[in-house]
């Protein structure tokens, strides 16, 4: 908006250079004081998975000496008509593509999770999964897969199916991105085409906040099959959109019918950084939020005071590789005491491990949060978003606090109980015990629809008793 404003002062009464310069730094200065900033850069020359982590000083001139070239190399090419807007229109194209490319983490902890769902029932179900890494996803998860970018390709999969699954997460809201909802609702609109049934799978609605954007999403869901959401807040979206058919289920997130795994991976991973003994190990598993700082402050603050009267080693794990290396880095420079932040890009698996290898977690990240439950981990929360906050309540706890105004002290009460248990509290065990069954019922939702096939009732049949 300043640079706007400026470009339109400058139109009008012909700025100096010098004054132009100052207006784009002030800018990229907003731009970095509201948490947008360049925490790392990648080795163009290493193996892809080389990152270098600026310090805060390095964070602030590289972004605004970035912000600052940026703007003056378009404005220099501006000599002919729609040059400059063309090309920023390929480059914005570009990191669209780039975007749609990498691999996303928490959409692999999802596919893993209604994988591993769906083959406990019918271990010999082929699947098909639209993917932005086609490659890691079939190496990975033991599926096959078709490019998101691959139009005919989807088409001719969708084809093929006996049912198309749309989940889990938050793929139709608004917030993020508008042009994400339309993707997800044209695939539903393919197989609708073919007259496929549709079925949401444990996916969290909203919020969708276009008038025109409610209005595609209605008119899409009222012809699905099967709609399973995670929360009632889901559901009550749905009837605020007016989706009235087919009856929506609430079910449980996804991921809490993941099996718990090996812990062994995570104590070779620790073992490799040093961390071996009988000493307690408290995880910390965050992510930056906006320009929040009062969190960090009190996680750092918690972090010295439970190494102190705990004697707990503090280990920061990484759950979005590179950025929440960053977040980690930052909380443990504002500490006293020495913490371990591991570095590595961890598999799902490995994630899961690492939690299990703790005593307490700390982590303001949803399926980090609900991975420690899977492994039986008790956690602490630190809220950023209403999801957390849900998540909690579900399985009978509290948040600590959110981004903005958690306490140190909060912190370390609630770790040093957790602590003294030993061990998840009886009633969130069976609250998740409870959640697991609920989210066992996405699967079963969806293989229902395929009851009639061969050797699907039977096995079926089998699972009943358990959902």
């Amino acid at each position: 908006t300043i640079i706007f404003l400026v470009g339109i002062y400058d139109d009008i009464k012909n700025m100096s250079a010098k004054m132009k310069l100052l207006c784009q730094i002030i800018a990229a200065l907003v731009v970095y004081a509201t948490g947008t900033k360049i925490a790392f850069i990648q080795n163009p020359f290493g193996s892809g998975s080389e990152y270098f982590f600026l310090s805060p000083v390095m964070m602030g001139i590289i972004t605004v000496v970035w912000i600052a070239g940026i703007t003056n190399a378009i404005n220099l090419i501006d000599g002919l008509d729609g040059l400059a807007a063309g090309v920023s229109a390929i480059s914005a194209g570009a990191m669209l593509v780039v975007a749609l490319l990498v691999a996303d983490f928490p959409s692999a902890i999802m596919l893993a999770a209604i994988v591993g769902s769906l083959k406990d029932i019918i271990p010999d179900v082929s699947i098909t999964v639209i993917t932005g890494n086609c490659r890691m996803t079939r190496e990975n998860h033991n599926v096959q897969a078709v490019h998101r970018l691959n139009f005919f390709a989807i088409a001719a999969a969708i084809r093929r199916c006996d049912i198309l699954i749309s989940g889990g997460g938050s793929l139709l809201q608004d917030v993020t991105s508008a042009r994400s909802l339309y993707y997800y609702l044209w695939i539903m609109k393919i197989a609708l085409f073919f007259k496929k049934p549709v079925m949401l799978y444990a996916q969290g609605i909203g919020p969708v906040r276009g008038a025109k954007a409610r209005r595609a999403v209605r008119k899409v869901l009222q012809r699905v099959a099967v709609i399973g959401v995670r929360d009632a807040d889901s559901k009550a979206e749905l009837a605020a959109m007016g989706v009235t058919k087919p009856p929506v289920h609430v079910t449980a997130d996804a991921v809490l019918s993941m099996h718990p795994v090996d812990k062994n991976i995570g104590l070779y991973i620790l073992k490799k950084h040093g961390i071996t003994g009988i000493r307690r190990r408290l995880g910390i598993a965050v992510r930056n939020w906006q320009d929040h700082d009062a969190y960090k402050e009190a996680i750092a603050a918690a972090a010295d005071e439970l190494q102190e009267k705990q004697d707990v080693h503090v280990i920061f794990i990484p759950m979005q590789y590179p950025a929440d290396v960053e977040a980690g880095r930052d909380i443990a420079s504002r500490m006293k005491t020495k913490a371990v932040v591991l570095d590595g890009h961890y598999t799902t698996v490995e994630f899961m491990s690492l939690m299990g290898c703790m005593d307490a977690v700390i982590a303001n990240r949803l399926h980090a949060l609900i991975f420690s439950a899977i492994m039986q981990v008790p956690a602490t929360a630190v809220s950023y978003d209403p999801k957390i906050d849900s998540f909690i309540n579900l399985i009978g706890d509290k948040v600590c606090g959110t981004t903005e105004d958690v306490e140190a002290a909060d912190i370390v009460a609630d770790v040093t109980k957790k602590l003294s248990l030993g061990h998840l509290a009886p009633e969130i065990k069976a609250r998740l015990n409870h959640l697991r069954r609920q989210s066992l019922r996405n699967a079963y939702l969806a293989l229902r629809i395929l009851e009639g096939r061969k050797g699907v009732r039977k096995r079926l049949q089998q699972h009943r008793r358990s959902l």
